[in-house]
């Protein structure tokens, strides 16, 4: 994964990037989505390789592309070919990568996911399209998980799902101890890594872990000393887009939250919506009336400023 960054573009740079790369790449999607101006969806017109451009409201200019050398070509086209060095990371390959999904999500669990992805098992994640599972919809994503997960096996993969009763019980006894999200989700990483490498009966004593940067503290490398201290572990910010197995993670991850969120509706017989959007608020309110506190706290996620909304 190869991403280009830039702040505060102009209306008129704007216009012209969305104009030639519209042009350039092969079947072109413009798609809407939240904070952004545009999302371009397309290919390499010879590779084949995805591409993800994201025109954010603020000028924010996101471009990620499968690898390198198509960064490159998609550069070329915006004249940008000096600035590659700058935005292309080289970095060391790590063969397990974890990711988490519905951190932001009001109704629903947190899910913790770990993968391990071989050097020679990249061309799975490539014939299967696995990317940032941001950059994915959520129908591809059910699609090709299993999948993934079948080709890598069952050893490679580990995941925790967190349902919200569950899980505001759990964030309630940490902030009672002066402990808020991220103690909780790096306990929730650590449990994944150490099933993970239970599972694999393997102790692994070299730099061998990404995941995906969530806090600046020290939280992910405590819990991990507590449950799994021979693992080594490495932090980076979108890493997703840089690391292979963070991306299965992410893909994995995000796949077993929509199975747990089909299973919560089911039960509750509500029609949760995703996100944190005036919907969910809509949601939240229909469900307190009827069902009060009790009902939420299986449902959603209490610490969320949303609850004040709702139960007004």
């Amino acid at each position: 994964m190869a991403v280009h960054k830039d702040l505060k573009l102009t209306p008129s740079v704007q216009a012209q990037r969305k104009e030639r790369l519209s042009a350039w790449v092969s079947s072109p999607q413009l798609k809407t989505e939240q904070n952004c101006s545009y999302r371009l969806d397309g290919v390499h017109p010879t590779s084949k390789e995805k591409i993800l451009v994201k025109q954010y409201r603020n000028g924010t200019y996101t471009l990620q592309t499968q690898s390198d050398a198509c960064l490159v070509d998609a550069l070329g086209v915006l004249g940008l070919k000096s600035t590659v060095e700058a935005s292309v990371a080289h970095t060391a390959y790590f063969p397990y990568g974890a990711d988490e999904s519905g951190k932001g999500d009001y109704f629903g669990p947190l899910v913790t996911a770990c993968v391990q992805v071989k050097e020679s098992q990249l061309p799975i994640l490539k014939r299967l399209g696995i990317t940032d599972s941001k950059a994915m919809t959520d129908a591809k994503i059910k699609e090709v998980a299993p999948q993934l997960v079948d080709a890598l096996g069952i050893e490679q993969v580990a995941f925790l799902v967190l349902m919200p009763e569950g899980y505001n019980r759990q964030y309630d006894a940490l902030k009672a101890q002066g402990k808020h999200l991220n103690h909780l989700l790096a306990m929730m990483h650590a449990k994944t890594v150490a099933g993970l490498m239970q599972k694999q009966g393997t102790l692994i004593d070299t730099p061998c872990l990404m995941v995906d940067q969530f806090t600046q503290g020290p939280h992910l490398l405590d819990a991990l000393k507590e449950h799994a201290p021979q693992v080594k572990v490495s932090q980076s910010t979108k890493a997703e887009l840089s690391h292979p197995a963070v991306a299965a993670a992410s893909v994995v991850a995000r796949y077993k939250f929509l199975q747990s969120m089909a299973q919560l509706r089911e039960q509750s017989g509500y029609d949760l919506p995703l996100g944190a959007s005036a919907k969910v608020v809509s949601m939240g309110k229909q469900v307190f009336r009827a069902e009060g506190y009790d009902g939420l706290r299986k449902a959603a996620k209490l610490h969320f400023k949303t609850t004040i909304e709702v139960t007004q």
